[in-house]
């Protein structure tokens, strides 16, 4: 009858022991699951970024040379009517040029 009641035991404590590694186990595969959707989420944020990033250098790019563009046109206006004209700035001086001055009396 002992060895009976310590067999049972033995069973028990083996079913206990294989439910909470089956539990574990499971946890373990849930968690490693959300590390990848997780991942995944963080991968298309980076691209996104990226993206958006590209998009913003190239509308900085854009603007810049439309900038240059009405500089360019307003020299030649200048020339054309006979006004004073300064040199252009040099490519990435970062100075911006002054289209129209006024003098002391408030005129162009």
């Amino acid at each position: 009858m002992f060895k009976y009641q310590e067999s049972l035991s033995r069973t028990e404590l083996h079913q206990d022991y294989n439910q909470k590694l089956c539990l574990s186990q499971l946890e373990n595969e849930r968690l490693q699951q959300s590390l990848i959707e997780a991942e995944a989420r963080l991968i298309k944020v980076s691209g996104l970024l990226r993206q958006a990033y590209a998009a913003d250098h190239e509308a900085d790019g854009s603007v810049e040379q439309a900038l240059l563009d009405l500089q360019a046109q307003n020299r030649g206006l200048r020339l054309a009517m006979g006004l004073p004209v300064e040199a252009p700035p040099a490519v990435g001086d970062g100075d911006k040029e002054v289209v129209f001055t006024l003098d002391e009396e408030g005129r162009e």
